[in-house]
């Protein structure tokens, strides 16, 4: 179904755009499941209680706190750090595209992402590219394939850890 605006914003894009949200809703979902799980294993309602208002970054600062008290296998930790720090960068890439100011252009082919921002010490800084659904939809495979990593990853610190199973 095409979205009627005045914009002349290519229909793919806009849906790509939905599906990066989604996927990534569904990877902090995930991410939360499995801290919830590392908090209290049969309680997640004490997990929902402090994961709630939590950013990205904070989030994932708990994870891998929590992570490293439930376990000592050094292989598990690497593979632990290199996921939250894939996460990490995922997230930031994620932001520049949702939180953009965005311009349609005459071609419909593609839209230009804007950022503003202003930073102490550097000023002003302005920047526009060009983007087409193609790199949007690119960022949200990768989006999904680390939530299919932090199912993994969660099944394996479960598998090795009799106190997170919640038998």
């Amino acid at each position: 179904m095409a979205i009627k605006s005045d914009r002349n914003f290519p229909d793919d894009l806009l849906h790509a755009l939905g599906a990066l949200t989604v996927t990534y809703s569904s990877l902090d979902t995930q991410i939360k499941l499995l801290t919830w799980r590392l908090i209290n294993p049969k309680v997640q309602s004490v997990g929902k209680i402090v994961t709630a208002t939590l950013s990205m970054a904070n989030l994932l600062n708990l994870l891998s706190s929590l992570f490293r008290l439930h376990t000592r296998d050094a292989s598990l930790v690497t593979r632990m750090e290199a996921l939250v720090a894939r996460v990490d960068g995922l997230s930031h890439e994620r932001n520049d595209m949702i939180h953009a100011v965005w311009v349609s252009r005459p071609d419909r082919d593609s839209a230009i992402r804007g950022k503003v921002s202003s930073r102490r010490g550097k000023g002003l800084s302005e920047h526009a590219t060009p983007i087409k659904a193609e790199a949007v939809y690119a960022l949200a495979a990768r989006v999904e394939e680390a939530r299919r990593d932090v199912v993994d990853l969660e099944y394996a610190i479960v598998n090795s850890s009799t106190a997170l199973r919640e038998e």
